[in-house]
Parts: structure tokens; sequence; C-alpha cells
């Protein structure tokens, strides 16, 4: 099974609204970014802190792990500084 995502979904990430998001996971080394079939995971030091799934063009949803947000409550709390509004949460 290959992994990835739709065209709209991977010109949010690099050019788009998802843009400010993949930036702060660059600039910390302590986030990391998959991508898995249709959707992406920010990990936390190994633990999945948020996955992020588009539910139409440029609409998505965030879902958080609540076993390991309570373990990075300021880094979930920044992520969610870095998504744009117009997400559905």
């Amino acid at each position: 099974m290959s992994r990835k995502l739709s065209t709209d979904f991977m010109n949010d990430l690099q050019n788009g609204i998802l843009f400010p998001l993949l930036d702060r996971v660059r600039r910390d080394d302590t986030l990391m970014l998959a991508i898995r079939e249709n959707y992406i995971n920010v990990y936390y030091r190994g633990g999945n802190i948020i996955r992020l799934e588009e539910s139409s063009p440029n609409k998505y949803v965030a879902s958080f792990d609540d076993n390991y947000t309570k373990d990075c409550k300021d880094c979930a709390e920044s992520l969610l500084k870095d998504l744009p509004r117009q997400i559905n949460l």
C-alpha cells in the first residue's frame, strides 16, 4: 500500500493553509510528521499527538490522542496555534 496525500492536501502543506504546521514541525526537533494514507500524524518524541485528515478539499479535521497530549499539553496547544481557523476541529 502506498502512502500518499491528495494533491490539494500536499499543496496546502507545502504552500497553503497547512504550511505553518509543516514549518513548525521542521523547526522543532521533538516533532516528526508522518504521511499516512490520506492523513498525516504529528509525533512528539515518538507519541502521536495529532492526526490531521482531509474531510473535503481544503478542509481538515484534527484529532488528538489524550494519552500523549497530557505529556505534551504545551506542545499540543502551540500546534493548534499553527493551524488555521478554517480547519474543522
